[in-house]
This record gives structure tokens, C-alpha cells and sequence, in this order.
């Protein structure tokens, strides 16, 4: 309500205005003292590793990833449609991103969803539903999907 936009405006500048002292005391510690970078070259080598896992199972051709990027692309053969595809996957528990999501304009949307490699908890989770994606794109009998 009109009523209330200078009393929000004024909370969120007294909340939102700076960083909380006490993050920026601890992200200066990190950095003076080579835990953030370390913790960068972990995080770089962790993705590194999750981005071959699914390079090893997926085919290359439908494949578009940075080496240690947080998400890979996975273009889709002609039979899927990527909401398709998306449900598919969700009925194995497996989540995918479709490429409206990250869509400026009224372009056409690619024949492509996105899969977060750093959401796995575990390598081995992330090797199990990669081959369960390469299975499934491989096999375009399980369109056929339970609605019920």
C-alpha cells in the first residue's frame, strides 16, 4: 500500500544498506589468511571432477559445460521437448532446469535443459542420475509417462 512505501523503503535501506560488520570481519580473516582461496581451488577442482563425471557418461554431442562450471547443458535429440524431458527425469527423482529459465526475449527456447552438477551431495548421486539421463535420452519409449 502506498501508505507504507517510505516506512518499508526506510527498513529495507537500515537492513540492506551495508554488509553485517561481523561477514565482513570474517570474509577479511579468509582472505588475509588464504582460506578463501583455498577454499576456491577446492571448490574448482570439486567441479572439475563432477563436470568429467558427466562427460565420461553423457555423449558429447550433447554436451555444452565449462570445465569447472557449476551446470552443464545437455541438447536434447529431436524426440524430446525439454518440458518433456523434465518430467521424465522428475519422475527418477533427478531435477532438471529448463532453458525458459534462463531466457531473455521472445526468441525460440533451445532443445536443451540444464543440470546443476554442484547439487548432488555426493559424487556418486551425481554418476547415477547422469546414467540414468544418458538412458533416458537414449530411449524415447519412456515418453510414455504415469500422469496418475
Amino acid at each position: 500500500p502506498a501508505a507504507l512505501r517510505d516506512r518499508i523503503a526506510a527498513r529495507l535501506r537500515g537492513t540492506t544498506w551495508m554488509a553485517a560488520p561481523m561477514m565482513v570481519e570474517l570474509a577479511a580473516r579468509w582472505i588475509e589468511t588464504g582460506v578463501a582461496a583455498e577454499l576456491a581451488r577446492w571448490q574448482s577442482a570439486e567441479l572439475a571432477t563432477r563436470q568429467a563425471i558427466v562427460r565420461e557418461s553423457l555423449p558429447r554431442r550433447a554436451l555444452v559445460s565449462p570445465d569447472t562450471g557449476l551446470g552443464a547443458w545437455l541438447t536434447l535429440p529431436p524426440v524430446w521437448r525439454p518440458a518433456n524431458f523434465i518430467a521424465a527425469a522428475a519422475q527418477r527423482n533427478i531435477a532438471l532446469t529448463s532453458p525458459e529459465a534462463f531466457q531473455i526475449g521472445d526468441g525460440a527456447a533451445p532443445a536443451a535443459v540444464r543440470l546443476c552438477v554442484g547439487a548432488a551431495r555426493r559424487r556418486e548421486d551425481l554418476a547415477e542420475a547422469v546414467a540414468e539421463l544418458d538412458r533416458l535420452m537414449s530411449n524415447p519409449a519412456d515418453l510414455v509417462m504415469d500422469f496418475a
